[in-house]
């Protein structure tokens, strides 16, 4: 899938022009109904992978006194269609997998991946019965895509070397990565929390914040002391674009 948008003000419209569904032809001129669509809306958060593909299933009822020929839906961004390298748009035909033409359920499926930009997502769909009749444009799925992000290199330190004891000094370093479309680059100015599970307790308490360099590592070496067993742990809580992540644990026994 593309990152590249084409963009128009009448996104229902061009959705339906995309499907290629055709207008009624002139054998037609005794069913002049559409299929009706029954939807329940799929909303859903997806976080783009750094590899691989995020698969989203949708179903419908379609029902059709004449027979129901095809169902497709396109994908857009508000008013945004997405589309393909070349500029065609991104139509998914969907396919019948209970009941009959007349009276079915259809299932679809869009895959996603990093070369997506992020952002809120509607999936219109559309049907078409054998007389050539289109359907009312539907619903069927809402979705809030973010690129994955990963605390990598995440130690806690003592700053003196010897015997640990409560209250000595600990640094508190790592770095925050981001998934883009480009691969993975550094998350720099970025807030994340520092966490402290102690042992034998099931709720990690907030011990403090680090924040990222202009190479988006961090390191604190100031701010944190040992607190006796227990495990380390720092938290990124993601944006609108940017998926939350949790470190691995560093622990003290």
């Amino acid at each position: 899938m593309s990152a590249k948008l084409f963009r128009t003000t009448a996104g229902l419209t061009l959705a339906v022009a995309a499907l290629g569904l055709s207008a009624v032809p002139a054998s037609a001129a005794t069913d002049h109904t559409g299929p009706r669509i029954t939807v329940k809306t799929v909303k859903t958060d997806v976080t783009l992978p750094a590899k691989g593909v995020h698969l989203i299933h949708f179903t419908e009822r379609v029902v059709d006194h004449g027979g129901v020929a095809k169902v497709q839906f396109a994908v857009l961004n508000g008013t945004t269609l997405l589309t393909y390298p070349d500029g065609s748009p991104i139509t998914v035909r969907m396919h019948r997998i209970s009941g009959s033409s007349h009276d079915g359920i259809w299932e679809g499926q869009i895959a996603l991946d990093r070369s997506m930009l992020p952002g809120s997502f509607t999936v219109s769909t559309v049907a078409l019965d054998k007389a050539g009749n289109q359907s009312k444009v539907k619903t069927v799925g809402e979705f809030h895509a973010r690129w994955q992000t990963s605390v990598a290199q995440f130690k806690v330190t003592p700053v003196s070397s010897g015997s640990l004891h409560k209250g000595d000094a600990l640094t508190v370093s790592g770095r925050l990565n981001l998934a883009s479309a480009a691969g993975w680059v550094g998350l720099p100015a970025t807030s994340l929390d520092v966490l402290f599970l102690p042992k034998g307790k099931h709720t990690a308490v907030k011990v403090g914040t680090v924040t990222t360099d202009a190479n988006a590592n961090f390191s604190d070496a100031s701010a944190f002391t040992y607190r006796g067993k227990g495990e380390w742990r720092v938290s990124y809580a993601g944006s609108a674009n940017n998926a939350p992540d949790l470190s691995s644990g560093v622990t003290f026994n």
